[in-house]
Parts: structure tokens; C-alpha cells; sequence
């Protein structure tokens, strides 16, 4: 086999080894951070809602959906609703 048919399989093998590790790593971080949520869910009942939320976003000219830790009181993000907040598409100058 030549270098060129093995390298696809070496980085997908290599892909798939560090995203688990990375995985394996940042789960810690991920358990404090919903713990902390919840914590502030059941100190404040109202701005209790979702962990996760989906924004739309552009990239490659192309969108699509990314799934983020709720950051925000609730009311924040209904208002936030259908604004174009973050992704925005730049026309190139001439």
C-alpha cells in the first residue's frame, strides 16, 4: 500500500484516539459545570431552563446548528430570539 491509501486510515485512527482522551479528560470539567447550573437553577427557580441551547451559526458560507451551555437567564434568551446576535456573513471587498 502506498503512503497516500494509509494516511487516511493513520488520521482517522489518530482522530478517534485523541477525541477519547480528550473526552476522558474534560469529563471532570463537564460534571462541575452542570453542577454548578444546577445549583443556580434551584437557587433561582426563575431562570430555570434548559442546560443546552442551540444557536444558528455560518461558516463556509453554510449553517448550522451549535449546541452551547446556557450561559444566560432565560428571559435573555427569549428576547435574544431570532436576532442575529453572532453569525453574521461579510461580503468581501473588491
Amino acid at each position: 500500500m502506498t503512503s497516500a491509501v494509509l494516511y487516511p486510515a493513520a488520521k482517522k485512527a489518530e482522530d478517534k484516539v485523541v477525541s477519547l482522551v480528550l473526552v476522558v479528560l474534560l469529563a471532570p470539567f463537564s460534571v462541575l459545570a452542570y453542577g454548578a447550573m444546577t445549583l443556580g437553577m434551584l437557587r433561582r427557580r426563575e431562570d430555570c431552563g434548559p442546560w443546552l441551547y442551540r444557536e444558528r451559526r455560518i461558516s463556509g458560507g453554510r449553517e448550522f446548528d451549535l449546541l452551547k451551555l446556557r450561559t444566560l437567564r432565560r428571559d435573555v434568551l427569549e428576547r435574544a430570539q431570532g436576532v442575529e446576535a453572532y453569525a453574521r456573513l461579510y461580503e468581501a471587498e473588491a
